[in-house]
This record gives structure tokens, C-alpha cells and sequence, in this order.
């Protein structure tokens, strides 16, 4: 097995050009920095566009490449990744970052250095974006949200150094394979975060659509499904209790008192009771599908990733 201080893992799809450079920043990062020879795991998603790539001329740099039989998505790129690193790899440390540049590779050598000084996992925090309004106002949205529903705080994404040894807890989460960063969340496993800017890519423009975000936050939200679950069905059951303690003192005041006008307790606790109907029917509904997808078992990563590669 190939034994590396640090090793990492990097999807990339059709990102050829922009490997090039990245792999010298890198080189050149990792002669200064002491590491000895770096691991690197690179993770073709299947590339439309298939060019040579001079893997021997890093002399810092041990890369391997892998290329998955069909384009699979960004995180299950780093699951197989990760997975075929825990495999292959005796690492110290594990790192993630993307192949376009948007990671920048002295940030991954400062992440690297902060984890060894806290001797723990370190997650990239963005202090700076490069993206445009629209999309930080929707990612401003989709942390309230997933705070709101999961109770976690999550201002952090894929580029992170963590410790080799949590690498077998996490291939082996079935999480991983939709959502790296709150995978790990979900293992509650002590790490820190670092605020770094977040870099413009080497060339090219990105491929993650609009689409595809908003399907990612959803993956994340859904890792925490069992607290999802009762944060609802507590809010049903409140919604429950008001409802009825409502249509009680509608019809209280109907039979007890002259203030009510004629028609308004009638219309009043038909509109209660239809509050009170939907708000039975979301606890039930809820509660079925979280107990209908526990009975199922998810995949384990570690056990399945070797299919997706040629």
C-alpha cells in the first residue's frame, strides 16, 4: 500500500487545462512546505474530451488517475474518490478540493498546516465569494434554512483537509455518496473551520447549473432526515393543538356569549378544522416516509465504488 503525509482527492470533468496548472501550484507548494511526495487522486467523471495528461513530470506529485464509467455527479466523484483512497493509500491526511482553480492550492496548504497545528479535520470557510449576487443571496437562503430544519450551521463546503484515520468511518457512511461535507457533519466528528477566499477559475466557465445547487442543498437537508422528521411532526402536533384550542374558544364564545355574529363561529371552525385535517395529514404523511426509509438499507460506499470505475 502507497503511504503519503497527505493525500488528495480531486473530481474533475473535462477540466484538462486547468489540471495543468493546478498540479504546479501544487508541486511547487509541496517542495516548499516539506510534505515529501504528495498522493493525488484525480477522478475523471467520465470526460467528454479524452487528452493525454503527463502524470510522471510533478516531481513532488505520486498522481493517480481513475475514470468512472459514466458521468456521475460531482460528490459521488469524491465518494469513489475517497473510497479508493482508503483502499490503496496509507494517509496521515486526506484533502478535497476541485480541479478549476476556485480551490486555490495555497489555501489547501494552509488548511493542511492549521489541521496539523489543532490536530483535527479542517473545513474551508468562505469569507469571500467570487460568484455573482443571485447565487449568495440563494446560498444566504439555503443556510437559514438548513439551520432552521436541521439545527446544524453549515457555512462550509468540499475543500478540507481531514484526518486519515476518520477516512474509514467515513466511507463506510451511505450519506457520502450524495454529500461530502454534511456526511462528515452527520459522523459528529471534531473539526474546524478556516475562512479563505474563494479564487476564479484558471479558465473556462463553471458546470455546476442552478439546477444542480439547489438539488445539492436538498441532498444535504435530507443527510438529517430524522431530524427533519420531528422538527415537523412537533410543529404539526402544535399546529394540532392550537387548531383544536381554537375551535374550542370559537365555540365557546358562540354558546357563552352575544359577541359572535351571525355565521362567523360556523365559517371559524370549518376553517380550523381544515387547518386541523392538513396539519393530521402532514404528521402522517411525514412520519410514514421517514419509517418507510429507515426499513431500507442505504449504500456503503466502500462496498460499491470499485463498479462505477473502468
Amino acid at each position: 500500500m502507497l503511504k503519503s503525509n497527505l493525500t488528495l482527492i480531486i473530481p474533475h470533468y473535462n477540466d484538462w487545462d486547468c489540471l495543468h496548472r493546478l498540479f504546479q501550484e501544487i508541486d511547487q507548494l509541496a517542495s516548499r512546505h516539506e510534505l515529501g511526495q504528495v498522493a493525488v487522486v484525480l477522478v475523471d467523471d467520465h470526460s467528454l474530451e479524452e487528452k493525454s495528461l503527463d502524470l510522471e513530470k510533478y516531481s513532488n506529485l505520486k498522481i493517480l488517475l481513475i475514470r468512472l464509467v459514466k458521468n456521475m455527479g460531482h460528490q459521488r466523484a469524491i465518494a469513489v474518490g475517497l473510497c479508493y483512497a482508503y483502499e490503496t493509500i496509507q494517509s496521515e491526511w486526506v484533502g478535497i478540493m476541485d480541479s478549476d482553480g476556485e480551490d486555490q492550492p495555497h489555501e489547501l496548504f494552509r488548511l493542511a498546516a492549521e489541521a496539523k497545528t489543532h490536530n483535527s479535520s479542517a473545513f474551508a470557510k468562505r469569507s469571500k465569494r467570487s460568484e455573482g449576487l443571485l447565487f449568495r443571496m440563494f446560498y444566504v437562503l439555503y443556510k437559514s434554512i438548513f439551520q432552521l430544519l436541521c439545527g446544524q450551521r453549515v457555512n462550509f463546503g468540499n475543500f478540507s483537509v481531514i484526518k486519515g484515520t476518520i477516512l474509514k468511518s467515513l466511507v463506510h457512511e451511505s450519506n457520502l455518496w450524495n454529500n461530502y461535507a454534511i456526511a462528515f457533519l452527520k459522523l459528529k466528528k471534531p473539526f474546524i473551520r478556516i475562512s479563505t477566499h474563494r479564487g476564479k477559475r484558471y479558465q473556462g466557465v463553471s458546470k455546476m447549473n442552478f439546477t444542480q445547487l439547489i438539488i445539492h442543498g436538498l441532498s444535504g437537508i435530507a443527510i438529517f432526515a430524522d431530524v427533519v422528521t420531528t422538527r415537523i411532526i412537533l410543529f404539526s402536533l402544535g399546529t394540532i393543538v392550537s387548531t383544536l384550542l381554537g375551535m374550542m374558544i370559537v365555540i365557546g364564545i358562540r354558546l357563552t356569549t352575544d359577541m359572535a355574529i351571525p355565521g362567523w363561529a360556523t365559517y371559524s371552525v370549518l376553517a380550523l378544522a381544515i387547518l386541523l385535517f392538513q396539519a393530521v395529514l402532514i404528521s402522517f404523511f411525514t412520519l410514514f416516509i421517514f419509517l418507510s426509509n429507515r426499513s431500507s438499507l442505504g449504500i456503503t460506499p466502500v462496498k460499491e465504488y470499485k463498479t462505477f470505475i473502468e
